[in-house]
C-alpha cells in the first residue's frame, strides 16, 4: 500500500491526472439495451432486384413510399397488414428478430452463456411479429421490457440478400413510438440497477430524442458507463448534433471505418491517416479524453483506441465459400466484444 501512495502522491503533488477504474461486481453488472425491435424478413435476390429499388449492395436505408414496392415484391406487405403468414412463404423467407440492438443482445446473451443480467427496452406492436420478439427473448432468456402499442404493427426488416453482400431496408413500424411517456416506474426500476447502458444511433430520428437524452443523461449523471453503436454514415448526415451528443457522453463507441469518416466529417476532424482520425476525435471531445474507439474495417485488422493506445488486431481470414451472408456481422461482432469487456 505504501507503494501506491508514493505514487499516488507524486501525481498529484505534481497535478497530474489520476483515473481509478471502479471495478463492478459480476453479479450486479447489468446492462440496460435500447433499441429498436424489428422482424428481419430475410430472401434471396438478384442484383437487378437491387438496381430496380436504387439499393447499393451492402446499404441501409429506411423504407421510403418508393421502396414500399420491395415489401410487395416478397410478399410481406399482406402480412405486415393483416397479421398471417400464407403469401410469404412462396419466397420461402427466414423469419427472426431483428434491430441492431436486438442483434448485439442475443449475441451478448449467447457468447456470455447468460453469466449477466440484462434488460432489453423497446416497443412492438400488438401483432403476430411482436409475438415472435417476445418469444425469442423468452426462450433466450432476455429480460425485457417491451411496450405494446395498441394498433400498430411491430417493425419489419427486409433483409435482401445477393451472392456477396445483404442490403437493409427498414419500415420502423411501432419501435419509433418509443416517448417519454414510455419510461414508467417499472422501467425505472431497471435504469437503476443498471451500471451500463448500451445504444445504437438507429434510435435517432424514429425514438423521441426527448427518450434517448432522458436516459443517457441519468447515466452520465450518475457517472455510469455508456456503449454507443453509431449503426450507418447516414445518420451522421441526417442527425448531426443528435450524434455527436451521443458521441460526447459514451465512454466507448463501435463503428465500421466508414462511420467513423462520417463522424470525423461533422466533427470538423479531417484526417485521411486512421491513426490520427480516432486520437483526434477523443481530443475534438475532451470531456472524455480516454474514450474508447473501436473501428472494425471488413476483413482488415480492427482498430482500437484505448486509454490514449492504439492498437491494432489482425483478423483471421474466412475462405468466401464458407460466407453464409454478412447480415448482423458487425452487430454479432459487439456483442461478442462487450462479452469479453465483461469480463
Amino acid at each position: 500500500m505504501s507503494t501506491i501512495k508514493q505514487i499516488v502522491n507524486y501525481f498529484h503533488k505534481h497535478k497530474k491526472f489520476i483515473i481509478l477504474k471502479k471495478r463492478i461486481p459480476q453479479h450486479s453488472a447489468m446492462i440496460l439495451f435500447v433499441g429498436t425491435p424489428l422482424v428481419d424478413i430475410i430472401v434471396n435476390v438478384g442484383h437487378d432486384f437491387l438496381e430496380k429499388y436504387k439499393l447499393s449492395p451492402d446499404s441501409a436505408t429506411r423504407c421510403t413510399p418508393e421502396l414500399e414496392g420491395i415489401f410487395k415484391h416478397v410478399q410481406v406487405l399482406e402480412i405486415f397488414v393483416h397479421d398471417y403468414f400464407k403469401d410469404i412463404l412462396l419466397y420461402n423467407p427466414i423469419l427472426q428478430p431483428g434491430g441492431s440492438v436486438t442483434n448485439t443482445a442475443r449475441v451478448f446473451q449467447w457468447v456470455s452463456k447468460r453469466t449477466y443480467p440484462i434488460t432489453f427496452f423497446g416497443a412492438v406492436g400488438d401483432d403476430q411479429f411482436g409475438n415472435i420478439i417476445k418469444d425469442t427473448f423468452k426462450v433466450e432468456e432476455i429480460h425485457s421490457h417491451l411496450v405494446e402499442m395498441k394498433g400498430h404493427k411491430t417493425g419489419t426488416c427486409a433483409v435482401l440478400l445477393t451472392e456477396d453482400y445483404r442490403s437493409l431496408v427498414c419500415n420502423m413500424g411501432a419501435s419509433k413510438l418509443l416517448s417519454v411517456e414510455c419510461l414508467d416506474e417499472a422501467l425505472w426500476k431497471h435504469v437503476n440497477k443498471a451500471s451500463y447502458l448500451y445504444m445504437s444511433a438507429f434510435l435517432l430520428g424514429p425514438v423521441n430524442m426527448g427518450t434517448i437524452k432522458e436516459l443517457v443523461n441519468y447515466f452520465h449523471k450518475h457517472k455510469k458507463f455508456i456503449f454507443l453503436n453509431l449503426a450507418a454514415p447516414f445518420l451522421c448526415d441526417k442527425y448531426p448534433n443528435e450524434v455527436l451528443f451521443l458521441f460526447e457522453h459514451a465512454d466507448m463507441v463501435f463503428g465500421n471505418e466508414s462511420e467513423y469518416r462520417a463522424l470525423s466529417n461533422i466533427s470538423k476532424v479531417q484526417k485521411s491517416d486512421l491513426k490520427d482520425l480516432l486520437p483526434d476525435l477523443n481530443k475534438r471531445f475532451s470531456n472524455k479524453p480516454l474514450r474508447t474507439l473501436v473501428m472494425t474495417r471488413g476483413n482488415k485488422s480492427v482498430l482500437v483506441l484505448n486509454n490514449g493506445l492504439l492498437e491494432q488486431f489482425e483478423t483471421d481470414q474466412l475462405e468466401e465459400e464458407k460466407i453464409v451472408d454478412t447480415n448482423g456481422a458487425g452487430d454479432a461482432f459487439v456483442g461478442g466484444y462487450l462479452t469479453q469487456y465483461m469480463r
